[in-house]
């Protein structure tokens, strides 16, 4: 599948980076202004979106089902506002609301993008 470095390296940065930028926006839309709070964000990501490409290669024909991909998605939503909240202490449902607004936004993008 990979024929080069560089074409792993782009498999993996571009929905990386995608996801960055779909999810800051969405967390600029639903007010967050807190510098630490996308910083965070970015790292989490930089956890969680790695691990989601490399689960849906893995599982190449588990990543042709968009069922499979949701699955992945919700287990997302949770671990991201599970790591959120010991960021922020005190904002579980503030962070749940932002965790499946940010998903469900870059979910809904991929789909239109690579559908």
């Amino acid at each position: 599948m990979f024929e080069g470095r560089l074409e792993l390296v782009l498999w993996f940065l571009q929905p990386l980076l995608l996801t960055i930028l779909i999810e800051s926006g969405i967390a600029w839309l639903c007010g967050v202004r807190e510098g630490r709070f996308f910083k965070a964000m970015v790292w989490i990501n930089c956890i969680t979106n790695p691990l989601l490409c490399l689960f849906l290669y893995h599982f190449n024909n588990l990543s042709q089902t968009g069922i499979a991909v949701l699955s992945c998605e919700i287990v997302i939503v949770f671990v991201e506002w599970r790591l959120l909240v010991s960021v922020f202490p005190g904002q579980q449902h503030r962070m749940f609301f932002l965790a499946l607004a940010m998903n469900a936004g870059s979910y809904l993008f991929g789909l239109m993008l690579y559908c």
